[in-house]
């Protein structure tokens, strides 16, 4: 209930919700990026740098980047696979729609390596 009243606020509020945005991109950028166990730094939350996080799905990811000439990651968001990809030698091509996902990490890791381009 109380989620819904907020909301309800935010939508009728465009400035406050660009604030609020804004804000929390802000607070995002503050966070260092941890050590993984794959010897690169990420900025997301601590199960990702850990290896906690898909550890399954990461460990299929990498033994099949053993195979491939270059990543192709459609729905990016912060780079995870690509930041696997990038610190195995493979070239990656990343396409994120949401910019705050990818952008604001990009300075990061083996994400320094990346080209990027804006679109729309």
């Amino acid at each position: 209930m109380f989620k819904r009243l907020i909301r309800a606020g935010i939508d009728r509020a465009p400035q406050l919700a660009l604030f609020l945005r804004n804000t929390r991109d802000l607070l995002d950028r503050r966070n260092p990026p941890l050590p993984t166990p794959w010897g690169f730094q990420l900025a997301g939350h601590a199960g990702m740098s850990s290896g906690k996080f898909e550890p399954e799905e990461t460990r299929v990811v990498r033994d099949c980047l053993q195979d491939v000439d270059v990543l192709v990651n459609v729905g990016a968001n912060i780079g995870y696979y690509c930041c696997h990809a990038l610190s195995l030698g493979k070239p990656v091509i990343a396409v994120e729609p949401i910019a705050r996902n990818l952008f604001s990490r990009l300075a990061i890791g083996p994400l320094q390596q990346m080209q990027t381009s804006k679109s729309g």
